[in-house]
C-alpha cells in the first residue's frame, strides 16, 4: 500500500499542469500515487500528462470523466486512492521541496494528528517564468497546502459535489465541527499561483452564492452547540 496519494483534478489545464506534476514528482517515490482527474478536458491535457510520465518513467493514473466540477472530481480521485495519506494539488499551483516529507514528519511524530495544515504562499510568473512572491506567506487553510488521514477523508464522506464553488470551504467547515487533530506548519506547504484564469477571478455573484450556502449549512449544523471545540494544538 503506499503511503500517500496525491489527488489532482484538472480542466483544460495543458498549459500549467507540467510545472505542477513535476513538483509533485520531485516530493514523491516510485511508491506512492499520483492520480489525476481530468474533468472534462478538450484540449491536450491528458497527452501532456502522458508525455511526462513517460519522460519521468514514473506512474501517473489519469481518470477521464465528464465536467462535473472539482468536488465531484476529487471525490473520483478518494474512491481510488489507496495511500494512508491524501493530498490534493491543483493544477496550477505548485509544492516546495520537501512538502510532503515535513508533513509526514509530524504525522510519524504524533499518532493523534488527523491532518497537518502549512503555510501558503502566493505568486505569480515574473520574467522567464521564474516565481515572483506577491505577498507574505499566511496560514490561509488551502487543500494543496493540507495532508490528511485517508481515515479523515472518509470519514467525512468527501466533498460535496453540488458545490461548484466554496467545496473547500465546506470540507474544512466540516472537519472543524468534528473532534479531530489539526497540526498547523509554519513552513510552506503550497506556492499559489495568481494568474487571469484563476476560478476566485471569475463568477463572483456564483462564489459568493456558494460561500453563503456553506456558512448557513455550518450555522444549522451547530445551531445547538455553544461552541466549537478549540483547536488541540494550540
Amino acid at each position: 500500500m503506499p503511503l500517500i496519494s496525491v489527488i489532482m483534478p484538472v480542466k483544460n489545464g495543458s498549459k500549467l499542469i507540467e510545472a505542477s506534476l513535476i513538483s509533485v514528482l520531485r516530493n514523491t517515490s516510485l511508491e506512492d500515487e499520483v492520480i489525476v482527474i481530468d474533468d472534462g478536458s478538450d484540449d491536450d491535457t491528458i497527452q501532456k500528462i502522458n508525455a511526462l510520465a513517460i519522460q519521468n518513467k514514473r506512474s501517473i493514473q489519469v481518470i477521464k470523466t465528464a465536467a462535473a466540477g472539482p468536488g465531484r472530481a476529487r471525490n473520483i480521485g478518494v474512491e481510488i486512492a489507496t495511500g494512508e495519506f491524501i493530498t490534493f494539488l491543483d493544477h496550477d499551483d505548485l509544492w516546495p521541496k520537501n512538502r510532503i516529507k515535513n508533513h509526514l514528519d509530524f504525522f510519524k511524530l504524533d499518532p493523534s494528528i488527523d491532518l497537518v495544515v502549512g503555510k501558503v504562499q502566493p505568486f505569480e510568473s515574473g520574467l522567464n517564468g521564474r516565481r515572483m512572491n506577491v505577498s507574505k506567506k499566511t496560514h490561509h487553510v488551502h487543500l494543496g497546502a493540507t495532508t490528511f488521514r485517508r481515515s479523515l477523508v472518509k470519514a467525512m464522506g468527501g466533498f460535496k459535489s453540488e458545490y461548484l464553488f466554496s467545496e473547500d470551504l465546506d470540507f474544512f467547515t466540516r472537519i472543524r465541527e468534528g473532534d479531530f487533530n489539526f497540526y498547523f506548519d509554519n513552513k510552506i506547504a503550497l506556492y499559489y499561483r495568481r494568474h487571469e484564469s484563476n476560478m476566485t477571478n471569475n463568477s463572483n455573484q456564483k462564489i459568493m452564492h456558494f460561500t453563503l450556502r456553506v456558512l448557513l449549512d455550518s450555522v444549522k449544523r451547530r445551531k445547538n452547540v455553544t461552541a466549537l471545540k478549540p483547536f488541540k494544538n494550540q
